[in-house]
């Protein structure tokens, strides 16, 4: 399955991630309502990097986000990468397409004097965990709820925070998409 990555710049490349973002919110890590989306894709605009995957006719098939620094502290630690949205539309998943992702976000961020990369899973989704614990380590758990305006309980969920080296995540994007 061919396919192109582009870093977003300019409003054509922002709308479309904008329209891939909101047609998918609820395949991401954390199905999100609208108004928790547009807040995502107005930081993500924001204070990310865009990596969008077209396919052939032009159609957005993925995307990666990420930021330097991280949005806990206010992207102020800029030694650290946080990929904040990592999502590829189901007839791409069993592609290469999140390791030419990776290794695209590894070369961009090679002079930024980076040496932290931090991603996250449900602490519930035991095929992240154990994929995840491969290649880095939890240094952070997070315990999240959504209440509705009347405070009733929608949502309960924790959340892991993984953290592995720059120059260990570029060595094995590197050695993955060689093969």
């Amino acid at each position: 399955m061919p396919y192109k990555i582009v870093v977003c710049h300019n409003d054509d490349d922002y709308e479309q991630f904008v329209r891939f973002f909101m047609d998918n919110r609820a395949e991401f890590l954390h199905s999100y309502n609208v108004k928790m989306a547009v807040h995502h894709i107005i930081m993500s605009i924001k204070h990310g990097k865009i990596l969008l995957f077209c396919n052939d006719h032009d159609e957005a098939v993925g995307l990666i986000v990420y930021s330097i620094g991280t949005p806990m502290n206010h992207y102020e630690d800029r030694e650290i990468v946080y990929m904040s949205f990592i999502l590829a539309r189901s007839d791409y998943r069993q592609s290469k397409l999140f390791l030419h992702g990776m290794q695209r976000m590894a070369e961009e961020i090679e002079q930024t004097g980076v040496k932290e990369i931090r991603f996250r899973a449900n602490a519930e989704d035991q095929y992240l965990r154990k994929l995840y614990g491969k290649l880095a380590k939890v240094v952070e758990r997070k315990n999240y709820d959504h209440k509705d305006r009347s405070s009733r309980l929608l949502a309960y969920y924790d959340e892991e925070i993984y953290s592995m080296d720059y120059s260990h995540f570029a060595r094995f994007v590197k050695k993955f998409v060689k093969k």
